[in-house]
């Protein structure tokens, strides 16, 4: 029977202890026999205080599980592990080190700081060589528990401390969960709960972080040497400037996460941060898997270097709803990078975006590849009218291929260029994405032409391929339908290639008859070639002659783009194309915006195509 504490074990540790206070029991009993019982003995058990008072029934059953007890005390192995490798796994200290152990009551009154530095201390000097020079580092061997209790932290770095002078491989922290293991940090003013010079490879699993002082961080991962493969599964981060701040000169790499929830981080600070001093391109490989970041107005990722960033479903909850300018979940800073260090990719991200300054993307990069997929910004956007909603900055470079795909997004898209930037193909792609507030591609995209000098004409193209909106829809309403297949700007790069493209014109019944007007919102800037219509013979019954369509901007005094006319009978059937002297520029908003007027049509032809073609 496993006592009550045991039962509260997460279930990975519960079968790992299992497993291993077989093994640390046999190796005693053999020890005994050969003389040296006192000696490990002496040595830091197995389990202690509260661990102990919950195992001890799992280890008694697992012992008696495990081996065969004979009379006279011998013990036959069954086992099929060499007793040589055995004796190297076990020869050293406990790998369970009980915070509690070491004073730590976990009453959220008595500071616990002094327990949680002398278990690390134990921790880092309980590391080991590999045998047969197989890692040039020392490796740690020790899992730090942390029983149910709310732990009270007033020092500084109390958890690890940048005081180390040799590199480790190798620490867990371990808890019961992350609302039942929690580790609360008041220092007297701001501070770093956690420094980091030195480990690789730092585990922290169900475990809640607490910050009750303004302007904290809860890991400082400043590295002059390595800091690598840090895993936080099931843990939360609460009331932290920064739950992580990387900094130093050497690696911050190999960063993972799951199941990990951030809430109320400080608006001028974000979940995971890199600043633009003291750090590197060296910083990279992060991956988030179902995280959370929630009641907050601060961005989920804040880095002035590259990185390499994958994220795996992320939902962003009450989000930004204190801000007075504009922030962005995600900010990817700085314009001059290192080579292979400029990725991110987003899968599965929604966000409750609470104020219409709430932003998804800001990105300065000089290179590289930004994709999200599956985004959703559209929980609040019945309530909040939002401004740009992704933000997007070339300075005299080629910037990363951007990628949007299945996405629901609102709000604008600022694109910033400089004097310099003709001289670059730019690839900016929402491909099957559903614009919401915004009533066409060219309402979407906005250009920033502060620093362009005089080549303001030359405009980073945006693309909208088979992408759609909820406004103006209906193209038998007097506001029309929005055209949203585009290439927005696509005469600013000095090269690049360009569609052809072709839009029918319909009514519920065919191409527009009678009385009927039909009106589409084309992009500004596209270029009308020619109108074209056809229809096979015997799809109406009409023998009239002269069925005709007119083209007309929506001006206060409109302009007549061109017409088609059928020139025989309409049973007849028919192709016919008006190339137009001279191509039509939409240059205006009115100018885009067509109304398309049938004349002398007496009867629907549902069979019927009517074409406008150009480029846009």
């Amino acid at each position: 029977m496993l006592t009550a504490e045991a039962e509260t074990l997460p279930t990975f540790l519960l079968l790992f202890t299992h497993a291993l206070a077989a093994n640390r029991l046999r190796s005693v009993m053999q020890r005994s026999s050969r003389g040296t019982h006192s000696s490990v003995l002496a040595r830091r058990t197995l389990f202690r205080g509260s661990v102990a008072a919950g195992l001890g029934g799992l280890a008694a059953s697992a012992f008696m599980q495990s081996d065969q007890v004979e009379p006279g005390g011998r013990t036959e192995e069954t086992s099929s592990v060499a007793p040589n490798l055995r004796e190297a796994a076990y020869a050293g200290p406990s790998y369970l080190l009980n915070v509690r152990d070491y004073g730590a009551a976990g009453d959220g009154v008595t500071d616990d700081s002094s327990a949680f530095a002398q278990v690390v201390a134990a921790a880092y000097a309980a590391r080991t060589t590999m045998p047969l020079s197989l890692d040039r580092d020392q490796v740690g061997s020790i899992n730090i528990i942390v029983p149910p209790g709310n732990y009270l932290v007033k020092s500084p770095t109390a958890l690890i401390s940048s005081t180390m002078s040799s590199k480790v491989q190798g620490v867990t922290f371990t808890g019961y969960g992350n609302s039942i293991s929690n580790i609360i940090f008041q220092p007297a003013t701001a501070g770093v709960m956690a420094q980091n010079d030195f480990w690789l490879k730092v585990n922290f699993q169900y475990l809640g972080f607490y910050a009750a002082t303004a302007g904290c961080t809860f890991l400082l991962s400043s590295t002059t040497h390595s800091a690598q493969r840090y895993m936080f599964q099931n843990c939360y981060f609460q009331g932290f400037k920064y739950a992580l701040d990387l900094q130093g000169t050497d690696n911050n790499s190999e960063f993972f996460f799951e199941n990990c929830h951030a809430q109320c981080i400080e608006a001028d600070g974000a979940f995971f941060h890199v600043g633009a001093t003291n750090t590197s391109d060296q910083f990279l490989n992060y991956w988030f898997y179902g995280c959370t970041h929630w009641l907050s107005s601060a961005p989920f990722i804040d880095v002035a270097q590259g990185g390499h960033f994958h994220i795996f479903g992320l939902d962003v909850s009450a989000w930004a709803h204190d801000l007075t300018s504009p922030q962005f979940l995600f900010n990817l800073r700085g314009s001059n990078h290192a080579s292979g260090v400029c990725s991110f990719q987003a899968e599965g991200v929604r966000v409750e975006g609470q104020n219409s300054n709430a932003g998804l993307l800001y990105s300065e990069w000089n290179y590289g590849s930004v994709s999200f997929t599956n985004a959703d910004f559209s929980s609040q956007a019945p309530y909040y009218t939002y401004n740009n909603l992704i933000s997007i900055s070339y300075l005299n470079s080629a910037g990363p291929s951007y990628t949007f795909s299945n996405c629901v997004l609102a709000g604008g898209v600022l694109v910033a260029f400089a004097i310099n930037d003709y001289e670059f193909q730019h690839e900016i792609l929402f491909d099957s994405c559903t614009w919401l507030q915004k009533p066409s591609p060219s309402d979407v995209v906005l250009y920033n032409t502060s620093q362009a000098g005089g080549n303001i004409r030359q405009l980073p193209p945006v693309e909208f391929r088979r992408c759609r909106g909820t406004v103006n829809t209906n193209a038998i309403d007097a506001g029309g339908a929005a055209v949203w297949d585009a290439r927005i700007g696509y005469n600013g790069d000095l090269i690049q290639t360009l569609t052809y493209r072709e839009v029918s014109i319909r009514d519920p019944y065919g191409v527009p008859a009678g009385s009927s007007t039909v009106c589409i919102i084309l992009p500004v800037g596209a270029l009308i070639t020619s109108i074209e219509t056809m229809s096979p013979a015997g799809a109406v019954t009409s023998t009239a002659v002269g069925w005709e369509w007119i083209i007309a901007t929506t001006e206060s005094t409109p302009t007549t783009v061109g017409s088609v006319a059928v020139p025989g009978p309409a049973n007849a059937g028919w192709r016919v194309e008006t190339t137009l002297a001279t191509p039509f520029l939409c240059d205006t908003k009115l100018r885009a915006t067509l109304k398309i007027t049938a004349t002398n049509v007496d009867q629907n032809n549902g069979a019927a195509l009517l074409l406008i073609k150009g480029f846009w």
